[in-house]
């Protein structure tokens, strides 16, 4: 998430496949978006309220298929 310069960067453990994460964070879209704050074009999330979501991790298998 880029706004104003300002970088969110995920970082996974390396049990956890970066992917499903992708897909993970894109199924919460409307989630995330009524967390953001800003106007219109310029809509930002804070790393607070980001830190507050709790992404489950399945089994890597899982994660794979999940993602693929």
């Amino acid at each position: 998430i880029l706004t104003d310069g300002h970088i969110l960067i995920f970082r996974c453990k390396k049990s956890v496949y970066s992917k499903y994460i992708y897909y993970y964070l894109n199924t919460k879209r409307g989630y995330l978006e009524n967390m953001a704050s800003g106007s219109t074009n310029q809509m930002f999330l804070l790393q607070k309220d980001v830190k507050k979501l709790k992404v489950p991790i399945p089994p890597r298998q899982e994660q794979l298929a999940i993602s693929d």
